[in-house]
């Protein structure tokens, strides 16, 4: 039987667009904690690559040979039915729009390795996951978002798992631990994974495991995750709740489909507030109640007390639509609508062009919330 050579690679997801030129390591080297290192060339493709199969794997009727990678959700995985589809986040393409994907090429692919078992599996992923962070930490790009980056102590839900499907996507398990998320490193979810043959002196060895993790969600006065396990058990059914609960969206959604102009405004500002007192509530901050404070000004106030990058820097014109989707929801009850635009330096009348725009801005930022989660 053929096998392949062995192979390393990871994935990187970023809540907001980041595309840069390929970073190429020609001498990078992975160090396990056994004392195994391997040399190789790595390189980081930047924007929203996808996965391809193997050239030796033939789609099936109206199939692709090409799929967006997947990540774990910051809570333990359940299945009634065995099947692991509905663990695929439906909003994926909103919530992580772009990513890193990663490739280890080893320099000698037989070269001999003392022992590939489990545990120095673990050790090289570990390894490959540390050496990406580090270098997409140093990437101008990136390191320019500082809002995606850890900023405080926080936990992921993280899980191994040896199955891998042909574009090389972990097959999600139902087993898994939460994990410390340190300062500085990459907020959002990711995996590694290595599969292959590898050469040992007893021969060739077949790998096929992945680690997968989560985002990370802040947790104040963190010590560990036994010790805070119920805690953690309870932020994480929290957040499971708030990340599907986008009624509001939809709706605005729907009454922009009916060109129903005003229910749009009313449904988008409604998803932005209960976003804000969700995570008001999660971080122990208060809403600012000062008289006069405009809507974005509270909002940079709220993540200012709460530690987290400012959304004016992360992205200021849809700070700005936020604005006048306020301005626009305290007019809604008269015969019209408009909002006051100091760049115009006017007063604008609301049509079905505004509200698609507000609605988007509303999106954009509650999915943005949700990774600062």
């Amino acid at each position: 039987m053929q096998t392949n050579a062995l192979t390393l690679s990871a994935v990187q997801f970023f809540s907001r667009p980041c595309s840069r030129e390929n970073v190429t390591d020609p001498h990078a080297k992975l160090v396990a904690k056994g004392g195994v290192s391997l040399n190789g060339r790595l390189t980081i493709q930047f924007g929203t690559p996808l996965l391809e199969l193997p050239p030796t794997w033939t789609p099936g009727p109206g199939g692709t040979n090409k799929a967006r990678p997947n990540y774990a959700p910051p809570w333990q995985l359940h299945s009634e039915s065995g099947s692991t589809e509905h663990f695929i986040d439906p909003y994926t393409e909103l919530r992580w729009p772009a990513y890193a994907l990663a490739s280890f090429e080893l320099f000698n692919p037989e070269v001999v390795i003392s022992t590939l078992d489990v545990s120095v599996q673990c050790d090289l992923l570990q390894a490959m996951r540390d050496l990406v962070s580090s270098d997409i930490r140093e990437t101008p790009e990136v390191k320019a978002m500082p809002d995606q980056f850890v900023v405080s102590d926080s936990y992921r839900f993280s899980y191994w798992t040896p199955l891998i499907d042909p574009v090389g996507n972990p097959v999600a398990v139902e087993a898994g631990n939460y994990v410390n998320a340190e300062s500085g490193e990459p907020l959002g979810p990711g995996n590694t994974t290595i599969r292959g043959c590898g050469f040992t002196p007893g021969g060739a060895e077949y790998c096929s495991l992945a680690l997968v993790w989560s985002q990370a969600f802040s947790f104040a006065n963190r010590g560990n995750a036994q010790v805070d396990e119920p805690q953690v058990q309870k932020r994480a059914k929290d957040l499971k709740l708030q990340f599907g609960a986008k009624e509001h969206l939809k709706r605005a959604d729907e009454c922009l489909q009916k060109q129903d102009m005003k229910g749009s405004i009313s449904s988008a500002q409604i998803a932005v507030e209960d976003a804000l007192r969700f995570y008001c509530t999660q971080w122990g901050v208060r809403t600012p109640s000062l008289p006069g404070i405009e809507f974005h000004q509270r909002i940079e106030r709220i993540l200012k007390r709460a530690n987290r990058p400012s959304y004016q820097a992360a992205d200021s014109a849809a700070l700005t639509d936020l604005l006048h989707l306020y301005r626009a929801s305290l007019k809604i009850h008269g015969s019209d609508c408009h909002f006051h635009d100091e760049q115009l330096k006017k007063d604008v009348r609301c049509e079905l062009r505004h509200a698609q725009q507000f609605l988007d801005a509303a999106i954009k930022f509650t999915f943005w919330l949700d990774s600062q989660a």
